[in-house]
């Protein structure tokens, strides 16, 4: 009995195995020329992770060889950003649970430096119960970059607004209130943002007939 358990298990690795090397197959084909990382990641049933595969752009973009990280996952795994670490592992292992896409922003670090990856994949259970993930994930500095400032400017903005003791206001191109500074909302009476533009006015004059 035990020869014959040993043979299944031995035949659901192989056909495990076959069917992740024609995957990776497909994926090298349709990766050569990606500027997104294209990659195969796996979680065995003991929890090991490793990389089947993973195409040239994680030279460019992470600045190590796919080659090395097909030899040793920890040399990639090794730079997500420690303080984002715990969220990564903790979104894999849910992915892994319930079969569900894993998307994610992480940060990780390039000589020190804080960047941030965009990360999608979807798992699928190998008939030796490990996971496998196909997936991309593209570097997204830049564009954290110009969020986080434009989120800056807001603040700056705003607070000056704030400060002014001009009635100010912005409305949409719908014409409806979207901001009011202080000194405008105490010369209306009230907090007026999300209402129509003219359904103000209306309110506004009838007060002063009062």
């Amino acid at each position: 009995a035990s020869l014959i358990v040993s043979f299944l298990i031995l035949k659901q690795n192989k056909k495990s195995e076959q069917k992740i090397k024609s995957s990776e197959k497909k994926y090298r084909r349709l990766s050569e020329n990606s500027p997104a990382v294209v990659y195969q990641f796996t979680m065995a049933p003991d929890g090991a992770f490793t990389f089947p595969f993973i195409n040239d752009a994680v030279n460019s973009i992470m600045g190590v060889t796919a080659e090395d990280v097909m030899q040793d996952s920890s040399i990639l795994l090794g730079m997500v950003h420690y303080e984002d670490q715990e969220i990564f592992l903790e979104s894999i292992l849910k992915s892994a649970k319930f079969l569900e896409s894993y998307q994610e922003s992480i940060r990780y670090l390039k000589n020190e430096e804080e960047r941030w990856l965009e990360v999608r994949s979807t798992p699928e259970k190998m008939d030796n119960g490990s996971i496998l993930w196909d997936g991309i994930f593209v570097d997204i500095t830049e564009q954290k970059r110009a969020e986080e400032n434009l989120r800056r400017s807001e603040i700056k903005y705003r607070s000056m607004m704030e400060s002014l003791t001009d009635q100010l206001y912005i409305c949409s191109p719908e014409f409806t209130m979207e901001y009011m500074n202080p000194a405008m909302i105490k010369r209306l009476g009230r907090d007026a943002i999300g209402e129509a533009l003219f359904a103000i006015g209306e309110a506004g004059r009838e007060r002063q007939h009062r």
